[in-house]
């Protein structure tokens, strides 16, 4: 358990959330990333934790999925940079942590074993 005395800042912990939708192909929009944020702010003995759920709508629904994975990747290679570049900064005060620190990757059921 954390000391809430030594625990002065605001604690952030951002999960990434992958799951294929198994919805209708879509070959319009190949390619589209979306990303939804649902933020909560969890208080308990004096801590205050902000949770946020980082969820992507529409992956996997396209026809080709060979490479749907590579916008994930992107996605959290673009919030390790903006972290670091932040962190070089001669002030780093205000730096928010907008890395993730979980990602759940769910695989669909395929119906064969």
């Amino acid at each position: 358990m954390l000391n809430p005395k030594k625990c002065r800042k605001k604690l952030g912990f951002q999960c990434l959330v992958v799951i294929q939708s198994g919805g209708v192909p879509n070959s319009v929009n190949v390619g589209v990333f979306q990303v939804e944020q649902s933020k909560v702010l969890v208080k308990e003995g004096g801590v205050q934790l902000t949770l946020t759920i980082v969820d992507t709508p529409g992956f996997g629904d396209a026809v080709d999925n060979s490479n749907c994975w590579q916008p994930v990747i992107n996605y959290i290679d673009s919030k390790c940079e903006d972290f670091l570049n932040a962190e070089s900064r001669v002030n780093r005060r205000s730096m928010p942590d907008n890395r993730v620190h979980c990602c759940l990757y769910f695989i669909g059921p395929s119906g064969h074993g």
